[in-house]
């Protein structure tokens, strides 16, 4: 594989192959040379779509910066903090419909990296799923489980994934 500047080294992950993955070791040097490297891939592909609310966008991106050729990389020293839940905590079952629609609509957009079907076999697996998922609610309102507003809710939530 090429090598980018200030980087030691550039090594594939064997289970990362088909993702493109790489993952990057660097001395901490070139940090400019990497710096204008980003630009130009983002002056290339564009930013994140804004078409997804909140899923999946990071995947799009990374998608569309391989489909220009640029390479994915995983930086092992690089440390994130994510607040899980923090954003679609506060509106739980919209959050989770907004996830199913940008999940549709991200293998929709890259279709022909899937075979025929596919978006049509992940839909009726999903509706089952949602199906399962509504009758797990019912049992755990007649369990005391759950109330009525939460059934409810959640019901709402699965219809409204299933008709996606």
């Amino acid at each position: 594989m090429p090598r980018a500047a200030g980087l030691d080294r550039v090594q594939p992950e064997p289970a990362a192959q088909w993702l493109g993955l790489a993952v990057l070791q660097g001395d901490g040097r070139g940090e400019e040379a990497k710096e204008r490297r980003l630009a130009a891939a983002i002056a290339q592909v564009g930013g994140l779509d804004d078409g997804y609310w909140m899923y999946c966008e990071e995947m799009d991106w990374c998608l569309r910066m391989r489909e220009h050729g640029w390479r994915t990389v995983a930086v092992p020293s690089a440390v994130v903090v994510h607040h899980e839940g923090q954003s679609s905590r506060q509106r739980r079952w919209s959050s989770f419909v907004q996830l199913w629609r940008s999940r549709y609509r991200f293998y929709a957009q890259h279709r022909t990296h899937y075979c025929p079907g596919f978006l049509l076999a992940v839909r009726g697996l999903v509706r089952l799923g949602m199906a399962w998922q509504a009758r797990q609610a019912r049992a755990a309102f007649a369990a005391g489980q759950l109330s009525g507003s939460e059934l409810g809710d959640a019901l709402a939530a699965y219809k409204a994934v299933a008709a996606l």
